[in-house]
């Protein structure tokens, strides 16, 4: 992802801290978590989060299957997560090289990430 972050300051923001963080002990600290392990604590507020992406410091967000919409719109992962929903466009899986299906029923399956890219002015 580092290759299209562009002149953003983040390669992307992740829907928990614990799912931003495989990728910030790879690649290094360009991951923005949205909120802690239980989805409450929420760092940057929606309002902060929509000016990034405004600025353009801020393109690409991947929402977890397991914490999208956590706490629903009552909390500010949730706020995020549902305008993220609304006006961000949706990247599907097999545009990055991810197959979402698999032939083996027993194998185990990462959590459903999904990957959108925000443009400023929305």
């Amino acid at each position: 992802m580092s290759a299209h972050r562009g002149t953003a300051d983040y390669d992307f923001a992740a829907s928990d801290r614990s799912g931003a963080a495989p990728y910030i002990l790879a690649t290094g600290p360009h991951v923005l978590p949205l909120g802690g392990f239980t989805g409450q604590v929420t760092f940057p507020s929606t309002a902060r989060f929509r000016r990034l992406v405004g600025s353009g410091r801020l393109t690409y967000v991947v929402l977890s299957g397991t914490r999208r919409g956590t706490g629903g719109a009552s909390t500010a992962t949730g706020r995020i997560t549902a305008w993220v929903e609304s006006s961000c466009r949706h990247i599907p899986a097999a545009a990055y090289g991810v197959t979402t299906s698999t032939t083996d029923p027993g194998a185990a399956r990462a959590p459903e990430q999904t990957l959108y890219r925000c443009r400023p002015g929305r």
